[in-house]
């Protein structure tokens, strides 16, 4: 088990193939092309994404990330690798809107990340790519975005100007959408007038000085989803004490630990994406952690 004759592969092989073994995830084509694209791009950051549900864990979630030098031959590798994956069987990825947002035409001088990520379920249906993309000083390429969003009532009062993220969800059956992700930095927590003009004050109140920072994001029907950087992953997990979460998360301090002496790597850096519905409810039950491994700079 753990990193078992491994040790002549890449960080991000490494973590991938631990994954992968501790939760026996079955190979399939996807999976395939994902490993080819962990082994031969340029990428800088490799993210594992576990997903707990009231009835399961999913774990077949995994992200690849970009930094700006490496944009134009990234933007190449993630082009092949969409284009591999739709000629996998049962898969139909409809790119009318990536291609829209993401031509060659893009400034890539504007581009601070990207990368592209794989959520593969047991429905291939369900299973989808997704590419990230965050920029800096790009408003008309903003508010092209924002045109392909859903309606949110109110968007203009959410953090979105200089620096803009959004992912684009290309899901197996031909269905896309587009999620966006404001970020409110440290200094925005502590506004609080804004806080106060989002109504987000009480899903807020139970995680006071536990995060340093907090992407938003919203569901199909305009729900929000609030993405925290916690100070103290540990300690945040305790706080939302969920049985199925803890399992989950006691593979973060095993990944430091088999990474410390590397020299390559910096420590995990730790997320949790909440529903705030449920935690203005106080009855947590699904909860997205994420943990992504980088390469020193």
């Amino acid at each position: 088990m753990l990193f078992e004759n491994i040790f002549g592969m890449t960080p991000f092989m490494k973590m991938y193939t631990f994954h992968k073994r501790e939760f026996e995830l079955e190979d399939n084509p996807v999976f395939s092309l994902f490993e080819q694209l962990i082994l031969e791009s340029p990428s800088s950051a490799f993210e594992c994404g576990p997903k707990v549900t009231p009835s399961t864990i999913h774990v077949g979630r995994f992200r690849l990330g970009y930094e700006q030098r490496n944009n134009r031959e990234a933007f190449e590798a993630i082009l092949l690798f969409l284009q591999k994956v739709g000629r996998c069987d049962n898969v139909r990825l409809n790119r009318e809107i990536f291609n829209t947002l993401i031509d060659e035409n893009i400034d890539f001088s504007r581009v601070m990340k990207m990368g592209i990520g794989i959520d593969s379920r047991k429905e291939d249906s369900d299973s989808k790519v997704k590419f990230y993309i965050m920029i800096r000083g790009y408003l008309e390429k903003v508010n092209q975005t924002l045109s392909f969003h859903q309606h949110i009532k109110d968007l203009r009062n959410y953090p979105i100007g200089d620096v803009f993220g959004f992912g684009i969800n290309l899901y197996f059956d031909g269905r896309t959408d587009i999620e966006i992700y404001p970020l409110l930095t440290p200094k925005e927590i502590q506004d609080h007038e804004l806080i106060e003009k989002l109504k987000l004050g009480e899903a807020l109140a139970d995680f006071a000085g536990e995060y340093h920072s907090l992407h938003i994001s919203f569901d199909g029907r305009g729900g929000r989803i609030l993405h925290f950087h916690p100070m103290h992953p540990s300690r945040f997990v305790q706080l939302l004490n969920n049985r199925q979460l803890s399992i989950l998360y006691s593979n973060v301090p095993i990944i430091n630990y088999l990474f410390h002496k590397s020299g390559e790597v910096a420590p995990l850096a730790v997320s949790f994406s909440l529903i705030e519905k449920e935690i203005r409810a106080r009855n947590i039950e699904n909860i997205n952690l994420q943990y992504t491994l980088t390469y020193k700079s």
